[in-house]
């Protein structure tokens, strides 16, 4: 199987990518902006992602570009950064929700995702780079912390909810939002009580599959709602852009319960906006979409997955289609 997808790249990293192989796409993502565009990239917390970001942003700059290296970051601060400082692209080194073995690239030029013409382009873009020889002048990056802003930001957009008074459970799977959920949180909702499990950040993810859709990974936070008493169970995937819910018993809740949750939860906010969802729901989620005024708009299942990204740059890295974030 080849490692360009349609929306992506992915692969196994010690057999499959390269350092090589990730200053090439930096290098050809570059080509296809003017040069001094900006330009952001970060990465998850796999052992393999230091060093092939590193040569990512190596890449990105021998194709003069302004670079913003974030280092190692949950995807959607990496996105919320690209927004915040109206950058022209972000690149992602990231294996998202597979094993650690696994890595990848994700990447949006401009205010999307790619599309399998996209990938397509790189390709040939990387080919043109080769035969042609590289004629830019080199940049160099620089670095920036966007913690602070990136949570100003959510204490700005949950201000009504700061007298709120939950005890919640958070279960980063040894990923990137670990070590940095459950003090965001806080800081985001003050009165709230929040306590984790797997909440040191590995490479290896201790050996788990950070799959937070997966009910057979989070035996261990359904364990602690319970014993704990807590509102509610939160959990990510790999690279953070993925969550899970568990309810106040104990019991995680399926994507289609998950989906219909979050409707409930951000139906102000999103009332009257276009609805995706995967055919593989039951009509129960877009009659509640229609309940919040809704266009509802059904897609298939490849269309709805190259959508996805899009969907969750719109409405601020709510995934609707499959209950993540």
């Amino acid at each position: 199987m080849s490692i360009y997808q349609p929306c992506a790249i992915r692969g196994d990293a010690a057999t499959e990518l390269s350092s090589e192989l990730y200053e090439s796409w930096g290098y050809a993502l570059g080509r296809q902006l003017p040069p001094m565009a900006k330009f952001v990239a970060g990465g998850d917390v796999r052992s393999s992602t230091g060093p092939f970001l590193a040569a990512l942003v190596d890449g990105l700059c021998q194709a003069g570009l302004d670079v913003v290296d974030l280092g190692l970051l949950p995807a959607p601060m990496i996105y919320y950064a690209r927004r915040r400082l109206a950058a022209d692209g972000c690149a992602i080194v990231t294996g998202g929700h597979e094993p650690a073995e696994i890595n990848g690239l994700k990447w949006m030029l401009g205010d999307r995702p790619p599309m399998p013409h996209d990938v397509a382009a790189l390709q040939r873009t990387m080919k043109e780079a080769g035969a042609n020889g590289r004629d830019r002048s080199r940049t160099e990056p620089r670095t920036l912390d966007v913690s602070f802003d990136y949570v100003a930001c959510l204490q700005e957009a949950f201000v009504e909810s700061l007298g709120a008074q939950q005890h919640v459970v958070v279960d980063p799977l040894h990923g990137s939002w670990a070590g940095k959920a459950r003090r965001y949180l806080h800081a985001v909702f003050p009165q709230c009580l929040f306590s984790t499990v797997h909440d040191a950040a590995d490479g290896q993810f201790n050996g788990r599959w950070p799959n937070c859709t997966q009910a057979a990974e989070l035996h261990e936070l359904c364990d602690a709602v319970y014993r704990e008493r807590a509102h509610l169970g939160i959990a990510f995937d790999g690279d953070g852009d993925r969550i899970a819910l568990v309810d106040d018993e104990g019991v995680s809740l399926n994507a289609e319960e998950t989906t219909w949750v979050l409707l409930q939860c951000l139906g102000d906010e999103l009332r009257g906006q276009r609805f995706v969802y995967d055919l593989k729901f039951s009509d129960r989620i877009p009659e509640a979409a229609r309940e919040l005024e809704r266009a509802v708009q059904r897609e298939e299942y490849e269309e709805a997955a190259r959508l996805r990204d899009r969907i969750r740059t719109l409405a601020g890295n709510q995934d609707a289609s499959n209950g993540t974030l």
